[in-house]
């Protein structure tokens, strides 16, 4: 299946967010679209906050094109009706994607390239249920062999780089466990 069937919007930014209001207080990771070329993105993000929340349907894909990639789809009923799927390279983005697997939530910002959260900290973001469980175990997989690649890339032999791997992933899910105190 070629890429452009999956309506493929790009990530100008990410980030983390954690507030008492939302999730007990969990770092919700944030991702800022290019939603230029897509209005119906911006508009579903710029409305949903006068409505009450509308039903997502969320789907994990992987990739065989280059570097491991996973491919987040997220069809949307309410507050509008839209689809549309974000590419993620889990090299680039493996601690984000390990986020929204764990924590189940995550954060959507309309943008454009050159945006980053602290240039745009007054903008309007929603919040979306992100449902995993039938695509953990495959993550759990692709986190570590991406991770392990990384330091074989920095020299490492197989056998140390699949053990700095393992530490280095419970290192950022303690990052992830962090809860802002409310």
């Amino acid at each position: 299946m070629h890429l452009d069937h999956f309506k493929l919007v790009d990530v100008v930014a990410d980030g983390a967010i954690a507030t008492p209001q939302l999730a007990h207080g969990k770092l919700i990771p944030l991702l800022i679209l290019d939603t230029r070329s897509r209005p119906d993105v911006e508009d579903l993000i710029r409305v949903q906050r006068f409505l009450p929340p509308g039903d997502v349907t969320p789907s994990w894909a992987t990739t065989a094109d280059g570097p491991l990639a996973v491919i987040l789809t997220l069809k949307f009923e309410r507050p509008v009706e839209t689809l549309f799927s974000v590419f993620l390279k889990a090299q680039k983005y493996g601690g984000i994607i390990d986020q929204i697997v764990t924590n189940g939530l995550l954060y959507l910002q309309a943008g454009a390239p050159g945006d980053r959260y602290s240039t745009t900290i007054e903008a309007t973001r929603m919040a979306v249920e992100v449902d995993s469980s039938n695509f953990e175990d495959v993550w759990k997989e692709i986190f570590l062999e991406t991770t392990s690649r990384t330091f074989i890339e920095k020299g490492w032999d197989a056998s140390t780089a699949q053990k700095l791997a393992g530490e280095a992933i419970e290192g950022i899910r303690k990052l992830n466990a962090f809860r802002m105190p409310g």
